[in-house]
């Protein structure tokens, strides 16, 4: 079992960048198809070195050759236009608010609130984030809860509002409790 882990440390916008572009390439993926496609994507580049102007070297059908769909292709293509026409900067990312982020990311084709909330957790180590539409976590509560079905976004919100200001913690654990089974 691989351990998740929070990373707060600031990164270059280079960094954030690529975080990016990785988790627009795992939406609505198992964790190993995935990084199955973004090692392919990786490998497109000279030295393995993924830069916005680089990326946009490549057409949809070129990163469609790598298995990623074409709303994907276009999203990593729209998030690389948008840095380099200065619409969306990295640069002091971890100094702004989770609203200031969600907006700015939220302009970018193909990005929805998951890939912000994965974004938030896993790039700028929030520790306060729980995605109530994420499949993984309506398992896991189900499974804490012993629910019958499915909980509903309203139940989510509430059962995470209790593990606050740590939700980013609880979504761990859970996602651990179905990934063992």
């Amino acid at each position: 079992m691989k351990r998740v882990t929070l990373d707060n440390a600031k990164k270059t916008p280079n960094e954030y960048f690529i975080s990016l572009c990785r988790s627009i390439v795992g939406q609505q993926l198992s964790r190993k198809a995935a990084r199955t496609i973004y090692l392919r994507f990786k490998a497109l580049f000279p030295k393995n070195t993924i830069s916005p102007k680089k990326l946009l070297k490549f057409t949809e059908h070129d990163l469609r050759g790598v298995g990623m769909s074409y709303g994907k292709a276009r999203a990593l293509r729209d998030l690389a236009d948008k840095i380099l026409e200065k619409k969306i900067s990295f640069a002091c990312i971890h100094e702004y608010d989770n609203e200031k982020i969600e907006d700015m990311l939220l302009q970018i084709h193909g990005v929805g609130p998951w890939t912000v909330e994965m974004f938030m957790m896993f790039s700028l180590g929030r520790e306060d984030i729980f995605s109530t539409k994420d499949l993984g976590l309506q398992k896991g509560v189900r499974k804490i809860y012993n629910l019958k079905s499915k909980p509903d976004e309203k139940k989510m919100e509430k059962i995470s509002k209790k593990w606050s200001p740590y939700q980013t913690y609880a979504a761990l654990i859970l996602w651990n409790s179905v990934d063992n089974q």
